[in-house]
This record gives structure tokens, sequence and C-alpha cells, in this order.
């Protein structure tokens, strides 16, 4: 037997939706405070060393500049808990197609293959590189990010510490998939039910974040 959402997921998205979706990824993170079981992110900066150990020969290939990125992210990632940030229970794949609407309303949220404990703010910015950017560009849509940020601070409101350590854990996150979309490209098996997605869509969303002017809080007016 298996549980029924209502709704379909959007393969656009607007800034109500981006809205909705920060607010129940919030809510999300809080629900789950009481829930005692654990499971580490087999994704976070030890998998993801493991992974860069396993391509690090073929990186070459996406580009020129695609290594310093990685090196220089990891070790980003290494460095990531001496922000001291608030963790617990997180999603870890809150991308669009695994959120339902039905009509304007969020219905429900599925797939929580990778859902494991680590940093909130680490999974708040897998979902908002996945939902506030363009993958064929890396352009990011500032009505999008800022109604998705001030959704989930509707609920959980970060703190100094996780907005400081923001741009950080969004690099750390776009390597994240970069490195597992690398590593299906390289080594992939054909019999396998695996589709293959481009990893640098999250070269190009890095770009933003390695702007030290880049501010996804604010919405600017031209």
């Amino acid at each position: 037997l298996v549980g029924f959402l209502n709704g379909k997921w959007r393969r656009s998205v607007s800034a109500s939706d981006c809205e909705q979706a920060g607010k129940l990824l919030a809510r999300i993170h809080t629900l789950s405070q009481g829930f005692r079981k654990k499971r580490a992110n087999a994704l976070s900066y030890e998998g993801c060393r493991t992974i860069y150990q396993a391509i690090q020969d073929r990186l070459g290939e996406l580009g020129e500049g695609v290594d310093v990125f990685v090196r220089r992210t990891l070790e980003e990632f290494r460095l990531l808990p001496e922000y001291h940030l608030p963790r617990g229970h997180i999603h870890a794949d809150y991308f669009p197609d695994n959120i339902l609407f039905d009509g304007e309303t969020l219905s429900g949220v599925i797939d929580f293959y990778f859902a494991c404990e680590d940093f909130y703010v680490f999974d708040l910015a897998i979902a908002l590189n996945a939902w506030c950017f363009k993958a064929e560009t890396g352009d990011y849509c500032p009505e999008c990010g800022v109604s998705f940020l001030s959704g989930y601070e509707s609920v959980r409101p970060l703190n100094t510490a996780e907005r400081e350590a923001f741009p950080v854990s969004a690099r750390c996150a776009a390597l994240r998939f970069f490195l597992t979309r690398a590593y299906d490209k390289f080594f992939h098996d054909d019999t396998a039910f695996v589709t293959l997605k481009d990893p640098l869509e999250y070269y190009r969303i890095y770009q933003n974040w390695a702007d030290k002017t880049f501010n996804p809080f604010v919405l600017r007016v031209a």
C-alpha cells in the first residue's frame, strides 16, 4: 500500500510557488526536530571528496576552470562545520519535481530518499539553487529567490551565522550536485534507470555565488 498525493510538479515556477515551497521546507525543518532517529548525509564533505577522487583525472573534459572550482569548494565544504550552524533532519533533494501543486496550492512533498541529518541552511541552499536559477544559463531569478527565502523565514528565521554561511553553503550545495552528475556522466551504466543531467548546470550556478557582491536576500530593481 502506498499513499497518494493530489497534484503535479511545476515545469515553470512562479514567485508564489517559491514562497509556498520555502514555507514548507521550513516546516519540515521545524516539525522534524523531535524525530530521534539519525542518518548521516552520505553526500556531505566526505562523500563529495570520495567522488572527486574517482573523477578528478577526467574533470578537464568538462572545461577550463572546473577542477579549480571543485578543489576550492571542497576546501570550503571541509570547513563548513566551523560556522556552528543549526542542524537537524533535512530533505536534501528539494527540487521542483519533488513538490506537488494542486491548482495554485502546494499539496505535498515526495522523495525523501536522500533525507538525512545536516545543516538546515545547506538544505535551504540546495533548494534555492534548484528553484531560483535557470538551468541553461545559470541566471538568477531575484523575484523567485526573495520569495523563497521570505517564505522560509516567515516560519523559521535564519540566525546570523546561517546568513553569513549562506553563500558558502550554496557553493557547497552546487558542488554536491555537480559531482554526482559528473560521476554519472563518466561512469554511466546503460542498464541502469538513470536520467543523465548536465553537471555544468551547477558550475554555472556556482558562478553567481562566487561573486562577492551577490546577495540573494535583496530584490534588486533595475
